[in-house]
Parts: C-alpha cells; sequence; structure tokens
C-alpha cells in the first residue's frame, strides 16, 4: 500500500511537472501570439511602405513618359542643311531653279527632291532635244554632201568609161586607184591622137610641096594630068579639110576633156582627202563614243551595285532590329515568368504557412481546452488572434490586387512604350524605303537616258566632228549628277545614322527603366519573403537550430519538429487522464488535484 502511495506521489509529481510545462509552453504560446501581434504591425508599416515606394515608382514612370513625349524630334535642317539645297554646278538657268525649289519651305524634303529630279530631267531633256534637232541638221547636210559626191562619182565614171561607182565604194573598196588609171588612159589616149594629127599635118604639108614643086618643074605638061586629077586632088582636099577638121574637133575636145580632168582629178583628191580625214574622224569619234559608252556601262553597274550594297545593309539593318526585338520580347516573357513564378511559390509558401499556422492553432486550441481552464479563459484571445490572421489575409489579398494592379499599369506603360516604339520604327522603315524608291527611280531615269543616249551614239557614227563639242558637254552634265546623286547619298546615310542612334537611344533608356523597376519589385519580394521566414522562425523559436540556414527546407523541419512536440504532449496528457481516472468532461488539472488530496 504505502509503496502503491509512493507510487501515486512519483506519477503526481511527474503530473505537476507536466502541468508545469504546459503552463510554459502556454504561456510562450502567449509570447508567440504577442510576436505574432508585432509581426502583423510591421507588415503593415511595410505595406505601407510598398505603396509608397509604388507610388514613387508610378510618379517617376509618369515623369519619364512625359519627358519623352516633350523630347524634341530631329528637325529637317540637322538632318539636311539650307546648303545642302545649293548647287552651282549646273549651269545658271538651272541653278536658280534648284536654289528656288530647295529654299521653299513649304515642301517637304521628299518633295524637294523630287521635284528638284523633274527640274533637272526637263532641263537635260530640252538640251537632248535640242541635240537631236542639231543632229538632223548635220545629217541632212550629211545627206547632201554624199548626194554630191556621189553624182560626181557617177558623171566621172560615165566621162571615164568605167563601171559605175558610189560613194561607199569608192571609200570603202579602194575603186579610186580604178578611177585614176581610167583618167591617165584618157591622158594617155589624147597624147596619142595629138601626136597622129601632128603627123597628118606633117604629111599633108609635105603632100603639098611635093605637088607643088611637080607643078613647076613639068610646067604645063601636069595642066592636063592636074586637071584629069582635079577631081582626085579635090576629094583629097576635102578629105584633108574633114580630117583638120575631125582632128581640130578631136583637139578641142581632148583640151576641154584634159581641162575636165584636171579638175576632176583636183576634185577627187580634195575629196578623197577631206573623205580620208572625215572618214578618220569619224572613227575616232566613234571609238571615242564606244568608250564613253563603256565608261556609263561601268558607271551604271558601279551605281547597281550601290543600290544592291544599300539594299543589303538596309535588309541588315532590318533583320538586327527584328532579332533584338525578338531577343527583348524573350527577354521580357523570361522576366515575366519568373516574376509569376516568384510570386506563385510566394502565394504557396503563404497557404502553407497559413495552414500550417492554423493546423498549429486548432492543436493548441483543443490542447488548451484539454488541459486548463485557464487556456479556455483565453479563447477570446485565440479569436482575436484568428480575426487578426484573417484581417493579415485580407491585407495579404488587398497587398496581391496592388501588385496585380501594379502589374497591369506597368504592362500597359510597356505595351504603349513597344507601340511607340513600333510606329517610329515604321516610319523609319517608311523613310528607308521611301528613300530607296527615289534612287530606284532615279537609277531608271538614269538607265533610260543611258539608254537614249547609247541609242543617240549609235546614230551619231555617221555624224561628222561637230558632235564632239554635244559629247564633252554630256560627260560634264554625267559628271555634275554623279557628284549630286553622291551628295545625296551621303545626305541619305547621316539621316539613316541620326535615326538608328536616336532608335537606339530610346531602347536602351526604356530598358534601363523596366530593368529598373523588375529589379526593385524583384527586391522587394525577396525582403518580404525573408520577413516572413525571420517572422515564422521567431514564432517557432523553441523548435528552430540556430545553426540552421534561415530556408524553406529549415522552416519545415522546424514545423514539423512542432507537430512532433504536440503529439507528445497529448499523448503524455492522455496516458494521466488514464491513470488518474479522470471523467470525460473533466479537466486534467482538476483529476490530479482530486487523487493527490485523496493520497494526502
Amino acid at each position: 500500500m504505502k509503496a502503491a502511495l509512493e507510487n501515486m506521489k512519483s506519477q503526481n509529481e511527474t503530473k505537476t511537472q507536466q502541468i508545469a510545462e504546459v503552463s510554459g509552453k502556454y504561456q510562450e504560446s502567449l509570447h508567440t501570439i504577442e510576436q505574432l501581434n508585432i509581426t502583423i504591425q510591421d507588415l503593415k508599416e511595410e505595406i505601407g511602405q510598398v505603396r509608397s515606394e509604388n507610388k514613387a515608382v508610378n510618379e517617376q514612370l509618369t515623369t519619364t513618359q512625359a519627358e519623352l513625349e516633350n523630347k524634341p524630334g530631329v528637325s529637317e535642317d540637322q538632318v539636311i542643311p539650307i546648303s545642302a539645297w545649293q548647287s552651282n554646278e549646273f549651269e545658271a538657268e538651272l541653278n536658280t531653279q534648284i536654289n528656288s525649289l530647295g529654299l521653299n519651305n513649304s515642301l517637304q524634303p521628299a518633295s524637294k527632291i523630287k521635284n528638284i529630279y523633274k527640274a533637272i530631267a526637263k532641263y537635260f531633256k530640252k538640251q537632248l532635244a535640242s541635240r537631236e534637232k542639231a543632229t538632223e541638221q548635220i545629217n541632212t547636210e550629211y545627206q547632201k554632201y554624199m548626194n554630191t559626191v556621189n553624182k560626181f562619182l557617177v558623171q566621172l565614171s560615165i566621162t571615164t568609161e568605167v563601171e559605175p561607182v558610189n560613194s561607199n565604194e569608192f571609200f570603202g573598196k579602194h575603186v579610186d586607184q580604178r578611177v585614176i588609171s581610167a583618167i591617165s588612159d584618157v591622158r594617155s589616149c589624147h597624147d596619142d591622137l595629138k601626136r597622129k594629127n601632128e603627123q597628118l599635118n606633117q604629111g599633108i604639108a609635105r603632100i603639098m610641096d611635093t605637088c607643088g614643086n611637080l607643078n613647076m618643074s613639068l610646067g604645063g605638061s601636069l595642066d592636063f594630068s592636074l586637071t584629069m586629077s582635079d577631081d582626085i586632088f579635090s576629094e583629097i582636099e576635102n578629105q584633108i579639110a574633114d580630117l583638120k577638121s575631125q582632128v581640130s574637133d578631136l583637139t578641142s575636145q581632148i583640151g576641154k576633156k584634159n581641162k575636165k580632168i584636171k579638175e576632176l582629178t583636183s576634185s577627187l583628191k580634195s575629196t578623197k582627202r577631206k573623205g580620208d580625214s572625215t572618214s578618220e574622224d569619224q572613227k575616232m569619234q566613234i571609238k571615242r563614243l564606244n568608250e564613253e559608252k563603256e565608261d556609263f556601262q561601268n558607271q551604271n553597274e558601279e551605281l547597281q551595285k550601290n543600290i544592291q550594297k544599300l539594299r543589303w545593309e538596309l535588309q541588315k539593318v532590318k533583320n538586327e532590329y527584328l532579332d533584338y526585338q525578338t531577343a527583348q520580347e524573350e527577354a521580357m516573357e523570361e522576366l515575366k515568368e519568373k516574376f509569376e513564378q516568384q510570386i506563385m511559390t510566394i502565394s504557396l509558401d503563404k497557404a502553407k504557412i497559413e495552414a500550417q499556422l492554423k493546423e498549429q492553432i486548432r492543436i493548441v486550441a483543443e490542447q488548451v481546452n484539454d488541459t486548463t481552464d485557464a487556456i479556455a479563459d483565453n479563447q477570446d484571445q485565440i479569436t482575436r488572434l484568428k480575426q487578426i490572421v484573417e484581417e493579415q489575409k485580407v491585407l495579404i489579398v488587398d497587398k496581391e490586387h496592388e501588385i496585380e494592379r501594379l502589374k497591369e499599369k506597368n504592362e500597359e506603360a510597356i505595351h504603349d512604350l513597344e507601340a511607340k516604339f513600333q510606329r517610329e520604327k515604321k516610319q523609319i522603315i517608311e523613310s528607308y524605303e521611301n528613300a530607296v524608291n527615289e534612287l530606284r527611280e532615279q537609277l531608271e531615269s538614269s538607265k533610260r537616258d543611258f539608254q537614249k543616249i547609247t541609242k543617240e551614239n549609235e546614230a551619231t557614227q555617221k555624224q561628222l566632228s561637230q558632235a564632239k563639242e554635244n559629247i564633252l558637254q554630256l560627260k560634264k552634265e554625267k559628271i555634275t549628277t554623279e557628284h549630286d546623286f553622291k551628295s545625296k547619298i551621303e545626305q541619305y546615310e547621316r539621316q539613316k545614322k541620326l535615326t538608328e542612334s536616336a532608335s537606339k537611344a530610346k531602347i536602351i533608356d526604356a530598358q534601363k527603366t523596366y530593368t529598373s523597376q523588375l529589379d526593385t519589385e524583384k527586391k522587394e519580394f525577396e525582403e518580404e519573403k525573408n520577413r516572413i521566414y525571420t517572422t515564422i522562425a521567431e514564432t517557432f523559436k523553441p523548435f528552430f537550430d540556430p545553426g540552421d540556414k534561415l530556408n524553406e527546407k529549415s522552416l519545415k523541419a522546424a514545423m514539423f519538429r512542432a507537430r512532433d512536440e504536440i503529439q507528445r504532449l497529448t499523448e503524455t496528457d492522455t496516458a494521466v487522464r488514464r491513470i488518474v481516472n479522470a471523467n470525460t468532461d473533466q479537466k486534467t488539472d482538476d483529476a490530479v488535484a482530486q487523487v493527490v488530496i485523496r493520497n494526502s
């Protein structure tokens, strides 16, 4: 009996110690509730601070947007100065037209360039028309000259009794030797006829002398014979007279022919010299025109290569811009995903912590209800704690709504900036495409002009040396046009670089702004997460190992240790109630006290 009593005393002491431990844990729970209240107050202050920081960020964003909207754009004078529209390399009339168009402030740069090219094209079309008219006149005169030469050659061939010859055969097939040989034959025939005429005159003179001597020597003996031969002599004299007349006619004809041959020979020589010089000049002119044609073709090829290079560079810039935009979109998507994952992780952690807190509060409430009346008296405090927790939940929900609102606002700002950037990009691309189209039109115009000039050059291969000045003038105009074209390309390159630098600066500024904002939001969420972890660690300080690192794993381990301790206390309370035979509605400390009183 005594042993049983001692055993009961020892159990009573054990129960008393357990009650003291439960009371200490209860006091610790009260202290934990006070710390939770302090933590809730700190969270409220932090929420207010976060709201003020978000307000400051929104004000800064508004200020930045206003600065971007009020930022002055690139003016026309900065891209294309007034001095670029002035030109002194053309004729005075064309320079005046170009300067008046360039100084007209009512026209846009594209309209100025278009009207200037129209004025240049009109001026040079007028020049080409005058050149064509002069060329036609030269061709007409040249044709008249060739017709005269053809007539002369035909008459000469008829006179010299050779095959008919035209100017092309005369200058191209070396028929002049044949004509000269025919003239030489006529001259030799004339000399032969002259010599025969002299011989006949000498023969007739000798016959007359012989007849006179015979008449004198024979006296009248020959009268009969002479009378008989009067008819013969008269016939002979008639024949001699006829021969003399024929000889004189032939002599006069030969003199006329010799004179005409000399004239034809001198004319032929001068015509040949002139034709040789003209042919040589035409050959030199054709050679020079072919060289200039090759120069034009080479310059056209270089222009084609430059335009192709500009197209390639424009396409390269477009591809780089698209790659940069794609990278930016991917980076923004990754940041959004990370941001959403962090929010989701924090929400899950918050839900887990709330569930664990609810579970611990429920277990502590059950344990307090089963352990002592004092804990029952503090039910109101636990209810208030629950209300505070619910209020904290409402605050957390408000904070989440505030975060979502800020997120939507930031997304709207990002969307507005992206839309603005897209508009600027579209404007830049349109300006480049307009510039390329204008260059293409200029190239096509130059190509048409070049083809026209080429046709004219092919037509002027038969012209005279007067076309030299026209070709030199065209060459000078071509050099001036190339100089203007190069200056326009340099201006477009400067405008392109200015636009690209401005766009890149805007993109970098927007990227820095939103990167800093995202970093700030990320830092705030990390700080809030660390504060929640710190609050939980302080709340479950007895179950937290100071040597462990403060993270999700260590917090879960502390929660598990608290759960095991509560289960152990619950099992101990059940064993004590079973030992003291406590009733169902009887409290554990009351049953223990009754046992102690009975045993004492």
